[in-house]
């Protein structure tokens, strides 16, 4: 899926060939924000005032702009995979939770990689776990070590 960002608010991008033009809403709000235009530029510009009139109603109404998250993500995770935290949390006096959570942090900017891809040049810089990742117009993204 494609995606647009501005002041921090991701945006995803369709196209409806039936109605020649491209249409997308904002996500990781507690709301249904949508935006659409008939060209890349007109997308764009409706993106960023959708986002910006999002902001300020949000403002106006006393309401915290972006959704809330529990902080709780189940994966599936193979057997081996389970009995290899299980043992190193122990070592380490950690609960498997915690484990599991220090591992997918350092994993992150990987798991980004690879549900992106990886090529193209270098537009916007970012920080994953410090790890900086660049990502260019096509919407991929690469990293790069530290």
């Amino acid at each position: 899926m494609n995606t647009i960002s501005y002041k921090g608010y991701l945006g995803t991008v369709n196209f409806s060939e039936k109605d020649g033009c491209f249409y997308g809403k904002i996500e990781g709000i507690d709301g249904l924000v949508n935006f659409e235009g008939e060209s890349v530029r007109e997308l764009t510009e409706a993106f960023h005032e959708a986002v910006d009139d999002y902001v300020a109603y949000c403002l106006e109404a006393g309401i915290e702009p972006h959704k809330s998250y529990s902080g709780q993500l189940n994966i599936r995770i193979k057997p081996e995979t389970h009995s290899r935290i299980a043992a190193l949390a122990k070592q380490t006096g950690e609960s498997i939770n915690k484990e599991k959570a220090k591992a997918k942090e350092q994993e992150l900017p990987d798991i980004v990689v690879s549900l992106l891809g990886s090529t193209g040049g270098q537009l916007r810089e970012d920080d994953l776990n410090g790890r900086k990742a660049y990502h260019n117009s096509k919407m991929h993204c690469n990293i790069i070590p530290q």
